[in-house]
């Protein structure tokens, strides 16, 4: 969740992943708030494209001082959600605990989690060393 935006309640949030698929079918998100880790659920009214990112318009939150409050919370979406069809792009969490292989077969370890640089998405992979 990045920031507050406009005076009615919405939230910006934004994409690392750039695109968003899921956002149409979701029906509420829950927010990890960093002061208090404290994770709430909430329900969606609104949610719609935004530049790099989504405007979220959550249910019972009716001004910028109460958006303001969820600034800056992680945001976490429904696992059933980040699912793809055969020929679509994968969600990452799809291919977590894949071994990755080389082009002769060896393994050389298993994705284990994900972060991102910024432009591009990075995976974190356990070696068989360790």
């Amino acid at each position: 969740m990045q920031s507050a935006h406009g005076i009615r309640g919405e939230l910006f949030v934004r994409l690392n992943a750039g695109v968003a698929d899921w956002a149409e079918d979701a029906k509420e998100l829950s927010l990890l708030q960093r002061s208090t880790s404290e994770l709430r659920h909430f329900k969606i009214e609104r949610i719609q494209p935004h530049k790099d990112g989504l405007i979220v318009r959550f249910e019972k939150l009716n001004d910028r001082n109460q958006a303001e409050t969820l600034a800056k919370s992680s945001v976490y979406v429904r696992e059933e959600l980040l699912t793809s069809d055969p020929g679509e792009p994968v969600f990452l969490k799809q291919i977590e605990g894949f071994r990755l292989v080389d082009k002769d077969g060896a393994v050389l370890g298993q994705i284990t989690g994900f972060a991102t640089n910024g432009p591009q998405d990075l995976l974190k992979v356990r070696t068989p060393q360790g």
